[in-house]
């Protein structure tokens, strides 16, 4: 039962993981097949690219698809004939599913096999491209840079879904000419919907953080992984304000204390202290953080580590504006023997590497919607800056600080076949807007911080930066240089001894 939707407040689902005692269940002996679904967090990133956005679903999407008639009684179970009446042989029926039903392990791979099936006979493939890879299970969710081309897509994708059987509803855009042309059966209900467990309000183009947390009669460790879990925040913009909680629970993992068992009256305190300073938490962030998709944008990438977590959060600045786009945090393993613990510069080291492993991300996932033509790596460590510079092949920190010398290189290269440079640079602690990613703020702290919006000068020309941001890019390898001035030759030349370069020409018949 699911009565806060929309369109299916009551759906059938079968129990694929029920089993008997020391039996097997359905979805034990079920091939799930092939994870085929797009990354949830490259659609939400992809949502926020274009001027106008619009998400959709599939009306009733696995129940479209038929089960052969040999494999329906796989699908058999017995229910209540009236569930009013007695339990007795009488009142009981056994029935099948002719369709694939919910709660199958490979119910979500065949929709996106039968969905792939479809869009491979499609007739602009650019677009089919697109549905395949912003189609998360049964929700659309795409933008569009004009209203024109918004009207275009409803009408391409009604016509193109029905031709199969399935229809496309449940249409919401920021767009008034889009929503002025969908029919009044295919427009969703309410302009707050939810994409892809993210609110959104349509009607001014914002997507809705807040973070609820349920209550619990009795903090044990259950209780607190339970609460802490309920917070959706798949893009990271909410680390701020539940990092303390996270640490904590990463604490508890440190004692051997039962499930279930109430925690002792101080660390109980301390929770609910957590809970309280993160409950209630709302802000509205602008859906579309890049306007102007003619114009090339720069991507600002920022990290920091302390010794309770690591964080990198990422900035898509450009014509005066700059929007936080996503975020990551990472606690450091649990090390049993103190002397184990890395020290703080090769922390930074390790946030700096996955600063560039998170552009390499966003500018991948970006590339077919905006022009990123600069990337900026920004920590506040200049030791991690320094080993960054270092030739991987004479570095003598050992080999973890090799290896992500070697990341950070290779995290530039990926990023150079996306036609943009990468620089690293220097960002002072009080302007680093990844700090409170590792210290953890107050929902009050958080309101109005620079985490949402990168530091003042982000918008400014690189020339009115910081001095001491002192930007540079990482220089090629020796082996890579001498590859680029080396002049190029046939595969056949190479392998042709010297005395066969210039051969006595046949004379003509």
């Amino acid at each position: 039962m699911t009565p806060d939707k929309e369109t299916t407040k009551c759906r059938v689902v079968m129990d694929g993981s029920g089993a008997e005692k020391d039996k097997y269940s359905i979805n034990d002996v079920l091939q799930p097949g092939a994870a085929d679904i797009p990354d949830l967090c490259t659609i939400l990133l992809l949502f926020r690219a274009e001027e106008f956005g619009i998400i959709a679903d599939v009306e009733k999407a696995f129940l479209q698809l038929l089960i052969r008639l040999a494999d329906r009684d796989a699908l058999r179970f017995r229910t209540f004939v009236d569930v009013n009446k007695p339990l007795t042989p009488d009142n009981l029926v056994d029935l099948r599913f002719t369709r694939v039903p919910f709660g199958l392990t490979q119910s979500p791979f065949l929709l996106s096999q039968a969905l792939k099936h479809q869009l491979a006979e499609m007739a602009d493939q650019h677009l089919a491209k697109e549905l395949h890879n912003q189609t998360y299970v049964d929700n659309v969710v795409v933008t569009r840079r004009s209203e024109e081309d918004a009207v275009k897509f409803y009408e391409t994708t009604k016509e193109f879904y029905g031709n199969f059987g399935m229809n496309l509803r449940a249409f919401q855009s920021n767009s008034k000419r889009l929503m002025e042309h969908v029919k009044e059966k295919d427009k969703a209900q309410n302009d707050i919907q939810k994409v892809l467990g993210v609110k959104w309000t349509s009607t001014n183009d914002t997507l809705n953080l807040e973070i609820k947390i349920p209550d619990k009669k009795k903090v044990t460790k259950r209780s607190t992984m339970q609460q802490y879990f309920s917070i959706f925040d798949p893009m990271g913009f909410l680390i701020p304000a539940t990092l303390n909680m996270k640490v904590f629970i990463q604490e508890l993992w440190k004692h051997d204390i039962s499930w279930d068992k109430p925690l002792e009256p101080q660390l109980a305190e301390e929770w609910q202290r957590l809970i309280k300073e993160a409950e209630g938490f709302q802000k509205n962030l602008p859906r579309c953080a890049w306007h102007n998709t003619q114009e090339a944008a720069t991507l600002i990438v920022c990290s920091d580590a302390s010794k309770s977590a690591m964080a990198t959060c990422a900035y898509l600045v450009g014509n005066a504006t700059s929007h936080l786009v996503m975020a990551k945090s990472i606690l450091p393993k649990i090390q049993r023997d103190p002397e184990m613990t890395p020290s703080m510069p090769k922390l930074e080291m390790t946030a700096l590497t996955e600063g560039a492993h998170l552009a390499v991300r966003i500018t991948e996932s970006l590339k077919d919607k905006i022009t990123i033509n600069k990337v900026i790596l920004l920590s506040d460590s200049e030791i991690a800056l320094a080993w960054a510079k270092t030739d991987p092949k004479r570095c003598t920190q050992g080999r973890a600080v090799k290896n992500r010398i070697m990341d950070i290189r290779k995290a530039r290269d990926q990023i150079a076949l996306k036609n943009a440079t990468t620089m690293l640079g220097y960002i002072n602690t009080d302007c680093n807007p990844a700090d409170c990613a590792t210290r953890g703020l107050t929902r009050e702290e958080l309101q109005n911080h620079i985490w949402w919006t990168g530091a003042k000068y982000f918008t400014d020309s690189l020339d009115e930066w910081p001095k001491r941001t002192a930007l540079f890019e990482l220089p090629c390898d020796k082996e890579e240089e001498d590859k680029v001035n080396q002049p190029l030759q046939h595969k056949e030349e190479e392998k042709r001894p010297p005395s066969q370069t210039i051969q006595t020409a046949r004379s003509p018949r």
